[in-house]
Parts: structure tokens; C-alpha cells; sequence
């Protein structure tokens, strides 16, 4: 029987298909990448401090700025130092707490966090109405929104049921939620929305890694209106008046202490921004001494 030959192994290696070279490429280079930042296997971390954005935090951890433009009817003038965010007969906590009224708002809170440190940004009462928030960090920040009724994070990394992986349209205890997801890659952003807060709950960022950034924060109101607004405080609960005094407020952070024989405001800013807030409902646009002559013409015109 005559014996089969066998086939001479080839010299030359068999041909590749160049794209899928190419994908092979790409897939050990995006593997090479997460391996050298070290989120391959991101684990939860344990937060080291925790500060308050208008009580504890420094003006480095937590600032507060809101346009002035997109508040005329509130403005004093174009000197005005703080927006009266809070009503009349309440005053903000602090020129950096944030303050939600009622009829919306939006606003922004530059941070720097180091590693293991949370931010409490704001506390969002039941009945706030398309809450959007934005994150932006040049290292890894992670947004946490926490149910205050079960005091579980259920947005953002490590977190259920909206995780790192994000959620689109999910409903948790009848509100609607959409989270981007967790982003860890400089620039870091991490956008969440919610239609309608059916549960009080509570914003707060967290410095996975040492970080700088800030939080845009936007809703378009709050209904029902709380008695008092997040981020104020009645006037009459100001501690800082002796027990002849009573205290004046103006919606903003300043509380005067004013004698009880005097009938008037203590202070020509709180008379005129209360005569301010009295005009506003008449579409009237109070001017004070610093404002122009023509200023002074269209409110005598008024």
C-alpha cells in the first residue's frame, strides 16, 4: 500500500484581515487603558468627611452663584451684592446655601473636593418639579442623590437602583428618573434628571479622587410651596437678636437687629428692597441711590 505523504508545514504566516487587526488593536488598547487608571474594577470608597455647602463647607469646598439676569423683578439694582432669594419674612442661611424657590431657578456651585470627601449640596423637598442637575469635574466625582425617607443613596455609583450603569425613564416610588451614568475619564460629567420629587431627598457629590469642578442645578418649581423655603429660615427663629430687638429680614443672608421703638427698617437696603418686593407685583422696578436720573424719571412716571 503506498503510504500518504504528508504536507510540508508553509514558511509564511497565514494573512490576517487588516480590520479585524485593527479591532484587536483597539480592544488591548482600551483594556490597557482602564488597567492603568485603575477603574476596571471601581470600588465604592469610604467617604472620610462630610461638609455642608453654606454651614461647613469653605468657600474652596462649596460657592454659590446664580444669574442675576434671569431674576429683573427681584433685583435691587444693577448693585445689588445677594439676590433675595427667600421671601420677605425669611432670610437665606448663608450667602452660599442653596436656596430653591418656589417658582424655579437655576444656579450653579463651584467645588474643590479632596479624595473621601462629600459635599452636601441641597436638600429637595417633595413636590420640586423637573429637577436637573449637571456635574462637571476635571478628575472622578460621583453624584449621590439620597431618599431621606430610607436614607439610601439611589443615583449614582455603588448606589440602587439607578447605579454606575445609568437608568433611562425609571420609575422609583412614582418619579421618573435619568442618569447618565458614572463617568470616571477627565473631563468628568454626569447629568441626572427627575420629573417630580415624590420622596424628600438630598444632592451630594463625592471626591472619589481629588477633585475640581462644579454642579449646575436647575428646576422649574415647587408645588406645593413649603412653608419655608429650602435654604431659609423664618426670621423670627434669627438667634442673634438680644431680647429687646427684633430681627429684620429682606430674603437675603444680612439680618438687621432693630430696637423695638423703631417702627421703620433699621437699614435703607431693607426698606428699599421691601418696597421692591411690594412693587414687583405691580411690574414696577425699584432704583437705589446709585441708579441714573432716567432711572428716577420712569419711576416717577410709574
Amino acid at each position: 500500500q503506498a503510504r500518504a505523504r504528508l504536507a510540508a508545514p508553509s514558511l509564511h504566516p497565514p494573512e490576517l484581515d487588516p480590520a479585524a487587526m485593527a479591532t484587536a488593536r483597539l480592544a488591548i488598547a482600551g483594556l490597557g487603558l482602564l488597567a492603568c487608571l485603575g477603574q476596571a474594577e471601581k470600588q465604592p470608597k469610604p467617604v472620610e468627611k462630610v461638609v455642608t455647602c453654606g454651614t461647613t463647607a469653605t468657600s474652596e469646598e462649596c460657592t454659590v452663584t446664580e444669574p442675576l439676569e434671569e431674576f429683573p423683578g427681584r433685583l435691587l439694582s444693577e448693585n445689588a451684592e445677594e439676590l433675595p432669594l427667600c421671601p420677605m419674612d425669611q432670610y437665606r442661611k448663608d450667602e452660599n446655601t442653596v436656596v430653591l424657590p418656589c417658582d424655579g431657578i437655576t444656579l450653579r456651585v463651584d467645588m474643590a473636593l479632596s479624595e473621601g470627601e462629600e459635599l452636601i449640596v441641597v436638600d429637595v423637598p417633595v413636590g420640586t418639579h423637573e429637577l436637573f442637575i449637571d456635574l462637571n469635574g476635571d478628575s472622578d466625582f460621583d453624584t449621590h442623590i439620597i431618599d431621606m425617607e430610607t436614607g439610601e443613596c439611589i443615583i449614582g455609583f455603588a448606589c440602587q437602583p439607578c447605579g454606575g450603569g445609568g437608568c433611562t425613564d425609571l420609575d422609583y416610588e412614582g418619579t421618573t428618573i435619568t442618569f447618565s451614568g458614572d463617568d470616571f475619564i477627565s473631563p468628568v460629567k454626569e447629568t441626572t434628571r427627575i420629573s417630580e420629587a415624590t420622596r424628600p431627598l438630598r444632592v451630594t457629590v463625592i471626591g472619589y479622587s481629588a477633585a475640581s469642578g462644579y454642579i449646575a442645578v436647575s428646576l422649574a418649581g415647587i408645588d406645593p410651596c413649603p412653608e419655608i423655603t429650602p435654604g431659609c429660615k423664618a426670621c423670627s427663629s434669627y438667634p442673634n437678636c438680644t431680647a429687646s430687638e427684633e430681627p429684620v429680614c429682606d430674603g437675603t443672608s444680612v439680618v438687621l437687629c432693630a430696637g423695638a421703638e423703631e417702627s421703620m427698617p433699621a437699614s435703607e437696603t431693607v426698606a428699599l428692597r421691601a418696597g421692591a418686593a411690594a412693587a414687583a407685583d405691580e411690574g414696577l422696578r425699584l432704583f437705589d441711590g446709585v441708579s441714573d436720573a432716567a432711572g428716577a424719571e420712569r419711576l416717577a412716571d410709574a
